[in-house]
């Protein structure tokens, strides 16, 4: 047992170095801890008095005193809250948190380090050579090159501009005012001849009013085969659902439900939390029909039995106050009930020898 503890990856806030390093990391990774288990939050719920805890420890918690483990102030299980801001914050901080750690440490280290001394200054010698070198560099710069017999020199003529420009006379232009009727171009001078052939004569051909309406037209044209295709028989309009069909699809989709029978869906944003059960009113055989609707094992007395779904409902609420998209399958949840009765059971096999 204590090998299989000390083999764990068990982190902590003092993983990361003290304030004088990296300020506020260490008390950062602390507060998204629990102060029952020491680990990260696991779907934190928190107290009228404003602690928060794991879901699944202080609902353990409770049962044994009813109060809170920090302030020990009166509290019971109804009083318990999601905390839905914290929950989202451990999620990004485990994320994150062996990356931050691997700059901390990096920085941690570089301060450690001894500064090194200052480069001693250069010799006067290399001083000398330098201004020497420069020197010659600047001689041989500013000395003219001779020039040679075999250079020669030829005149390039350059070549004539073309009588015709391929630039457009811009006052051969006509002047185009847009129709405020059809809106689209048409020469200054015919804009009145033009409004008294409704719109129809007259007209500047390639003008970017009459681009832009047929661009126009045929993206709506697109639009509405695109709507065809989504909606058939519709002609593009969209099909309005039956009050009927509503009532179909939504049927069924009241609160959840109060049994964690095989079939509940954990990803359900309104699944119930399972209510407490007075285990002494109830006969052996009425819990283990109870532990079977769970999917649970029935072999034991009854207070072995009372114990097992005692703690399924532990389990099961703590799951329900997680965030739906983070939640564990009911087969994962009898999983590791089963592995809790196996620790203890080896712990108590250990206590007795």
């Amino acid at each position: 047992m204590l090998d299989k503890l000390l083999a764990q990856d068990i982190t902590d806030s003092t993983d990361f170095p003290d304030d004088a390093t990296t300020p506020g990391l260490r008390a950062f990774d602390d507060a998204l801890r629990c102060g029952i288990c020491r680990d990260f939050y696991d779907a934190p719920v928190s107290l009228p008095c404003g602690h928060c805890f794991c879901s699944a420890c202080i609902r353990s918690a409770l049962p044994e005193k009813a109060q809170c483990p920090a302030c020990r102030k009166e509290a019971s299980e109804s009083q318990l809250r999601r905390v839905v801001a914290v929950e989202s914050a451990v999620h990004a901080w485990k994320a994150a948190r062996d990356l931050i750690l691997q700059y901390a440490l990096a920085e941690e280290k570089r301060k450690s380090q001894p500064v090194p001394p200052p480069l001693s200054q250069p010799r006067q010698s290399s001083k000398n050579n330098y201004s020497e070198r420069a020197g010659q560099k600047r001689r041989r710069r500013e000395s003219p090159l001779p020039p040679s017999s075999d250079d020669e020199i030829v005149a390039i003529p350059s070549s004539p501009v073309p009588s015709g420009s391929s630039t457009p006379d811009l006052s051969s232009l006509p002047d185009l005012v847009e129709c405020p009727v059809c809106e689209k171009d048409v020469p200054s001078s015919k804009i009145n001849m033009h409004l008294d052939s409704g719109c129809k004569k007259y007209l500047c051909e390639g003008s970017a009013s009459t681009s832009n309406n047929a661009g126009a037209e045929s993206s709506k044209s697109k639009q509405k085969q695109q709507w065809s295709h989504l909606f058939p028989g519709s002609k593009g309009k969209s099909v309005p659902v039956k009050a009927k069909d509503r009532d179909t699809k939504t049927k069924g989709k009241g609160k959840g439900k109060s049994r964690a029978t095989p079939d509940v869906d954990v990803a359900d944003e309104n699944l119930d939390h399972l209510p407490k059960v007075a285990y002494d009113i109830h006969p052996r055989q009425r819990v283990a029909e109870m532990l079977a609707e769970c999917g649970l094992p029935t072999h034991g007395d009854k207070n072995a039995l009372a114990r097992r779904h005692a703690r399924w409902l532990v389990l099961y609420n703590a799951n329900v106050d997680r965030d739906p998209r983070q939640r564990r399958t009911l087969d994962q949840l009898r999983r590791e009930l089963s592995a809790e009765e196996a620790e203890g059971r080896t712990r108590t096999r250990a206590r007795k020898e």
